[in-house]
């Protein structure tokens, strides 16, 4: 980090000397807050501040900022990034990785929500910056430091370092074309250099009945890495076309791809109907033909659906689905739902066959009711995951009554596998800043999943007072 952050700083201090009148915006954020929890293990404090974030941006074409970020409970404080702009580029400088292009140094996914978010090359790159180059207008530079520790003011001896061994990449755009390429080492030895690098095409057009996207990448890796994609999105009355098409040979020896790199040869197209009969009805339908791996053409299916719809206060649906109606044209999947909603209640049903022919009487199905009058409101659903074991049913129950605009008191039950659960609750708004919470009952999140638990054997309660604020 050393070698980029000196750079870094010298440019920072030369741009602030050509910015004699700079005058940088100082702004801050996070959040305080204070906590008295008691429970049948005991009673316990808490407060601070948490989040809090420190920066001075810069407020014109010439002036210079920085960011940190201070934890004062825990006591520490990091810094977040510099940025400063002159006449002729900007720049922001980084510790750590950023994301740069989906096929070189892209994103990766973290957390199992299949959404990339954390550069690939976290953990690798010490530090970045990225410059953009006010004289070529849309020209940005991204280098980020893979193998720190190399610049020797002391020695003019380069044994055992090769001269390149990092990330540098350039985006620009012309002619409505996004242009993007770069060229890295994948390996962290100083002496050594495997390097790898290419370039990226894609662009969007618009037309009247629809619009066309296309993309395209060179590298080389391993072994050559090309491939094309085009996507198509049309409306002609009331059909709608999709079609795809792609063939990407070697991507999977990019070291540094993002998750969302396209890979593999497929194409598909899918005609789409949907049609209003009257005010309240509509059939719909798709029909489709996909080619999974296009290397073997005669291997393909044709999808299709059919549904119709009714809609006023009383809705009514179904909806039968083959993946493949040529290939397996008795593998039907079917739902159909039914619902009546009310000022007072509604109710809804849904059920579901995941192969309609084969397995007639395994069906899913879902109950539900809800009611509200006045301050009251309730809800009650029954959940089948098989309706032929009848006996194995979910059964949940909440009510929630408001009868001061501060005060909302809650009660819920659940029955799932042989287990009963519950639980009660108050809240009390206090201000706009405090509130005071009470609880009992075994139904909870135990586990921090994000689920509700039944925990029969583990009833808990607590009282529990919180002030929070943010700025």
């Amino acid at each position: 980090m050393k070698k980029l952050l000196v750079a870094v700083l010298a440019l920072f201090v030369f741009s602030v000397i050509y910015a004699g009148s700079a005058t940088p915006q100082v702004s801050w954020t996070g959040s305080a807050y204070f906590s008295l929890g008691i429970d049948e293990k005991g009673v316990d404090i808490d407060g601070g501040l948490s989040s809090f974030t420190l920066s001075v941006s810069p407020t014109g074409s010439t002036e210079a900022g920085v960011s940190f970020w201070f934890d004062f409970i825990a006591g520490t404080w990091g810094f977040n990034s510099l940025t400063f702009e002159n006449d002729y580029f900007g720049l922001t400088y980084a510790e750590g990785a950023v994301g740069f292009n989906k096929f070189f140094g892209g994103l990766t996914d973290t957390n199992g929500d299949y959404v990339p978010d954390t550069p690939v090359l976290d953990g690798i790159a010490e530090d970045n910056i990225d410059v953009n180059v006010k004289v070529v207008d849309g020209l940005e530079i991204v280098f980020m430091d893979l193998v720190s520790g190399e610049v020797d003011y002391d020695t003019g001896d380069a044994t055992g370092h090769v001269w390149f061994d990092d990330f540098l990449g350039v985006k620009y755009s012309i002619a409505g074309v996004n242009l993007a390429a770069a060229i890295y080492d994948t390996d962290t030895d100083p002496s050594t250099s495997t390097l790898e690098f290419g370039v990226t095409a894609d662009k969007n057009l618009e037309f009247d009945f629809g619009s066309v996207a296309l993309e395209a990448v060179v590298a080389s890796a391993a072994s050559p890495v090309y491939g094309l994609s085009e996507a198509f999105n049309g409306t002609f009355g009331i059909v709608s076309l999709t079609q795809n098409f792609k063939w990407f040979e070697n991507v999977n020896l990019l070291t540094y791809k993002g998750d969302d790199a396209p890979t593999g040869k497929a194409f598909d197209v899918t005609a789409a109907v949907d049609y209003g009969v009257t005010d309240n009805v509509s059939v719909n339908g798709s029909l489709g033909f996909v080619i999974a791996d296009l290397t073997t053409p005669s291997n393909f299916t044709v999808p299709v659906t059919l549904g119709a719809d009714f809609a006023s206060a009383f809705t009514a649906g179904v909806s039968l689905s083959w993946a493949d109606v040529l290939g397996a044209a008795t593998a039907i999947t079917a739902s159909v739902n039914a619902g009546y909603e009310a000022d007072m209640f509604n109710l809804g049903l849904t059920a579901k066959w995941a192969d309609l022919v084969g397995a007639p009487s395994a069906i899913e199905l879902n109950l539900t009711a809800g009611v509200t009058v006045d301050m009251v409101t309730g809800s009650v659903g029954l959940y089948w995951a098989d309706l032929s074991d009848a006996t194995n049913v979910v059964a949940d129950i909440s009510v929630k009554v408001v009868p001061l605009d501060a005060l909302t008191l809650t009660a819920a039950a659940k029955y799932a596998g042989g287990v009963f659960g519950y639980n009660a609750g108050l809240t009390c708004v206090i201000d706009d800043n405090t509130t005071f919470n009470a609880f009992y009952g075994t139904l909870y999140d135990k586990d921090g999943d994000g689920v509700i638990d039944i925990n029969d054997t583990d009833a808990q309660w607590y009282l529990k007072l919180e002030w929070s604020t943010s700025f």
